[in-house]
Parts: C-alpha cells; structure tokens; sequence
C-alpha cells in the first residue's frame, strides 16, 4: 500500500515531535543508511550486543503476533504455546552450538590460509 505522497507504508520510519505542540508527532522517513546498526561496536560490549539481540527479537515476535491469525497463520494462542514447548527448543540450541563451532572453525581455517599466502594487502587478520 502507499501513503498519498506515493511513499510505500513498508519504509522505515522514525517519529519525531513537533516543537511547537505538545502532542503533536510527525513520522520522519528515514534513509537505508541511517536504518542499521552497527554491529561492531555493538559487539565490543557484551551487554550492548545482548539489548540489541533482545530488542531485535522483541520485533520479530510483535510482528508474529500482529500478523496472527491472518489468512491461515497460526493464531496468538497458538504461537504461544509453541513458545512454551520444550521439544523444540534444546535441538535448536544444539544446532546453533555445532554451527557456532563449525563458523569458528572455518574462520580459523581462512585466517590461516590468508596467513598462508602473505595475507591480502591491507586487510587485517585476527584469529
């Protein structure tokens, strides 16, 4: 769907508020470059990369639960007691362990490569 400007619906947007009203709010479109986080520096702190993967789950589950029930998706009901099912969830764990591994262990493996043939010019290697 598009807005009447011909803007589509669908793109990111932040809220801003007017400074010459109290209760006025404005939706502000905000460009591909300044819709992304920066991962790196997320990633140096712990508790920063924890708030963001946090924050980024809490969006994929309200758009879960908005989307539900609708042309033949599961219901809210539904979705929560998936959630609350065991079964599912120490498999996916272990998977996402054995991939962990598996990554560190390719990167080692390209990092020693990259050693291997002088590394590539200006690249910097860690590992």
């Amino acid at each position: 769907m598009r807005w009447r400007s011909g803007r589509s619906r669908s793109s990111a947007c932040w809220t801003s508020r007017n400074s010459s009203s109290r209760s006025t709010y404005g939706v502000v479109p905000m460009l591909p470059s300044e819709d992304r986080v920066d991962h790196l520096r997320a990633a140096r702190k712990t508790d920063r990369l924890q708030d963001l993967l946090e924050d980024m789950a809490q969006v994929v589950a309200w758009g879960h639960l908005r989307a539900a029930g609708r042309r033949g998706a599961a219901g809210p009901d539904d979705l929560m007691a998936f959630g609350r099912d065991p079964r599912w969830q120490a498999p996916l764990l272990d998977l996402a362990r054995q991939r962990a591994r598996a990554s560190q262990l390719d990167h080692a493996q390209f990092v020693e490569a990259l050693r291997m043939q002088g590394g590539a010019k200006g690249a910097r290697v860690s590992g």
